[in-house]
C-alpha cells in the first residue's frame, strides 16, 4: 500500500484495461455509483457486455466500453458530494473489467504489463476525504479458465471477480495494488504511481487480467478525476489475442491524394512532402479523424504537423488534410495507389486509397527480360551465320562441277 500525501478530497476514476487484438469470449465490464446521503445507487453492466453507462451526476457519472482497433476495455467513473449535509457522507464510484487474452507466438511469451494510477484532486469543504484504490490480478497457468462456478477443476476454489457470478479458476501469476489518499489541509493536488508486471504465458496457453479501481468522497464538497490504465509492451501486444470481441470492419471513407492535381504525379526519390486529404461529406464528420492514430502508404508514414480540418473542395463540408515525407511512405515505382489508415476518436477504424503515378523512374527490363532478348539475338545471329556459310558452301560445290 503507497499513501500520497497532501492530496485534497474528491473522487473519480477512469479504468483502462490492458490492449489486445482478435475475437472471442469471454469478457465483461461494469459501472456502479452509490451516494450515502441521498440514498442514490446505480449498477449497470455485466458480463458479456461492450458497455455501460450511468450518469446521476452531480453525485456521480460512470462509463464503461470495449472497442476500437485493438479492443481495448475504457472505463470512467466520477464522484462527489457538492451538497454535503453533514458527517459520515460518502460518495462511491467502481470501474471494472476483465478479459482473456492466449498467447499466439510458438514459443513462451514473457509478458510486460505496465499499470499508471493518476489522481487529481480537489476540494471545498475542510473535513473532506478520498482516496483510491487499484487491483489488477493476472491468472493463468495450464489449468487456467474463467468459469461461473467457484468450484474449478481439481476442486480447488477460483477467483472470484466483483462482475457478475465470474471466476479466473488457476495461478496467480503476478497483482498490483496501488493506493492513493487525499489530505484535507490541501485544496487541490495531483499525483501518480506506476507499476510494472512481468509474467511468463506458455505458447498457446490463456491467462486472464482483471481490474477493479475504487473511489470514495467522504464528507464535504470534492471532485476529481482519478485514472488506472494498463498497457502490454509492444512485443507481448503483438503476440496477444484478445478474446471477446467480434472482429472491426474498417469505414472506407474519401481519400484525395494531392489535392487539385491530375494525375496525383509522385516521385518516390523525392525529398517533398505529400498532401493527403480525407474528405467529409454529409455521413462523415472528418474532424473526428484522430491525428495520432493516421498513417500513409506501405510503410505508414505519420503526418508532419499534425494535419489540419479545412474545407478542401469547397463543398461546404470540412475536411482533414494531412502532409507525409514522401521517402517514409513507401511509395515505389510502379505502384498505380496509395492507402490512408487511421481511427476516429472513439476507435472506429477508417481507410481510403487514391491513385498515384510514378515519375522519375528509370525502369529498363528485367534481367530475365534482358536474358530472354540475348537468348533471342544469339539464336537469330546463329541462324544468319550458318544460313550464311551454308550457302557460300554451296555455291562454291556448284561453281567446281561446271
Amino acid at each position: 500500500m503507497i499513501k500520497l500525501p497532501h492530496l485534497a478530497a474528491c473522487t473519480g476514476i477512469l479504468l483502462v484495461v490492458f490492449s489486445g487484438t482478435q475475437a472471442a469470449e469471454p469478457f465483461g465490464a461494469q459501472v456502479r455509483g452509490n451516494d450515502l446521503e441521498t440514498g442514490k445507487s446505480d449498477e449497470v453492466g455485466g458480463v458479456g457486455l461492450t458497455s455501460a453507462e450511468v450518469d446521476n451526476l452531480p453525485e456521480y457519472r460512470a462509463e464503461a466500453g470495449i472497442g476500437g482497433a485493438t479492443f481495448t476495455p475504457l472505463l470512467k467513473a466520477e464522484a462527489s458530494n457538492p451538497n454535503s449535509m453533514g458527517a459520515d457522507d460518502r460518495t462511491s464510484s467502481i470501474a471494472e473489467a476483465y478479459q482473456r487474452f492466449r498467447n499466439t507466438s510458438g514459443s513462451q511469451l514473457d509478458v510486460v504489463l505496465s499499470i499508471t494510477l493518476d489522481a487529481d484532486f480537489t476540494s471545498t469543504g475542510p473535513d473532506a476525504d478520498s482516496y483510491a484504490l487499484a487491483d489488477v490480478w493476472i491468472y493463468g497457468g495450464s489449468t487456467f479458465e474463467v468459469f461461473d462456478s467457484p468450484i474449478c477443476p481439481g476442486g480447488n476454489l477460483g477467483r472470484s471477480i466483483m462482475l457478475g457470478d465470474v471466476y479466473f479458476c488457476g495461478q496467480r501469476l503476478d497483482r498490483a495494488n496501488m493506493f492513493l489518499e487525499t489530505d484535507p489541509a490541501q485544496a487541490a493536488s495531483s499525483g501518480s504511481l506506476v507499476e510494472t508486471l512481468m509474467f511468463s504465458v506458455a505458447p498457446g496457453a490463456y491467462f486472464g487480467v482483471y481490474g477493479i479501481l475504487r473511489a470514495n468522497a467522504i464528507d464535504g464538497s470534492s471532485d476529481a478525476f482519478n485514472t488506472l490504465s494498463m498497457e502490454f509492451d509492444p512485443v507481448s501486444a503483438a503476440s496477444l489475442e484478445a478474446s471477446g470481441m467480434p472482429p472491426v470492419s474498417s469505414l472506407l471513407v474519401t481519400v484525395d491524394i494531392k489535392p487539385d492535381s491530375d494525375p496525383n504525379s509522385i516521385d518516390p526519390g523525392s525529398s517533398d512532402v505529400i498532401p493527403v486529404a480525407v474528405m467529409g461529406s454529409i455521413d462523415f464528420d472528418a474532424a473526428q479523424l484522430d491525428p495520432a492514430t493516421v498513417t500513409f502508404g506501405v510503410d505508414g508514414a505519420t503526418p508532419t504537423l499534425g494535419g489540419r480540418i479545412e474545407d478542401v473542395d469547397t463543398d461546404g463540408f470540412m475536411d482533414a488534410l494531412f502532409q507525409f515525407r514522401t521517402q517514409e511512405s513507401g511509395i515505389a515505382c510502379g505502384d498505380t495507389e496509395a492507402a490512408l489508415n487511421g481511427e476516429l476518436f472513439d476507435g472506429t477504424m477508417v481507410s481510403g486509397t487514391d491513385t498515384v503515378d510514378t515519375t522519375g523512374c528509370n525502369i529498363t527490363a528485367s534481367a530475365s527480360g534482358d536474358e530472354d532478348d540475348d537468348d533471342t539475338n544469339a539464336a537469330a545471329m546463329s541462324w544468319w551465320f550458318l544460313t550464311g556459310f551454308g550457302l557460300l558452301v554451296f555455291r562454291r560445290l556448284e561453281r567446281r562441277r561446271i
